[in-house]
């Protein structure tokens, strides 16, 4: 299994800092965790081949996680006509969305693209990859994931209100991707330690608000080790 953090940035733009995309590679399936980045341009540059995209999942009604998804599925209306991967949206405004989009632009949603919308519990599973939905309190209709796949257990932490409050109810987690632009990253100290949670990455930050500098990361990393724990970059990958 490959992660490719495809955007690592946030909802304030940065340089060299795209909006939040992450690819899982499982074999040869891709699943997309959030849209933020323009992903048809990713799946361009790394070659992959439409096919291949199985389903993509957004953890939350928010433009940084969600502007790339429309003009993927357009490209499915009227060029990749033969790809039909699931797409998982928040709630139901978001589907009307898509369809104004579509409407917007003179194209039709084709029948055969199943859009589904994310409930509580499991939303997914193709044999491959599995997928919990666990509620958080960042804004409605936002989750984080759980994904499951090849013994391996990975949690995409989503835009969480704060660890406090809101931490999904995991534990042994092979892979952590967390998010932290609301919140001080030491905040993910000791829960870090109490979820058994095996390697830290953290994603989905930046110095707009002061909340991530080289000084806490360290600290949090000296706070947790031998737990791993880095920061996410454009282009970073994990290989389980």
């Amino acid at each position: 299994m490959r992660i490719t953090v495809l955007g690592s940035g946030h909802g304030v733009p940065e340089a060299h800092k795209k909006c939040t995309s992450i690819l899982f590679e499982i074999g040869g399936n891709r699943y997309f965790v959030d849209a933020g980045c323009d992903i048809n341009m990713e799946i361009a540059d790394r070659r992959i081949p439409f096919e291949s995209i199985k389903a993509l999942f957004i953890t939350h009604p928010h433009s940084d996680h969600m502007d790339g998804l429309f003009p993927f599925i357009g490209l499915l209306g009227w060029f990749y006509t033969k790809v039909d991967p699931e797409v998982y949206m928040p709630n139901e405004q978001c589907v009307d969305l898509l369809k104004f989009y579509f409407e917007t632009f003179e194209m039709k949603l084709r029948p055969e693209t199943k859009v589904c919308i994310i409930g509580d519990g499991v939303i997914y599973d193709d044999g491959v990859l599995k997928v919990t939905a666990i509620p958080t309190k960042h804004c409605p209709n936002s989750h984080a994931f759980l994904l499951e796949a090849e013994g391996k257990r990975i949690l995409c932490s989503g835009d969480p209100r704060h660890p406090s409050i809101d931490f999904p109810d995991v534990c042994d987690i092979d892979v952590a991707l967390l998010e932290a632009a609301l919140f001080d990253v030491r905040e993910y100290t000791n829960i870090v330690k109490e979820k058994n949670i095996k390697a830290v990455y953290i994603n989905h930050y930046g110095n707009y608000i002061g909340q991530i500098n080289v000084e806490r990361f360290l600290q949090l990393k000296k706070d947790i080790s031998p737990i791993p724990a880095e920061l996410t970059t454009d282009g970073f990958e994990i290989n389980l």
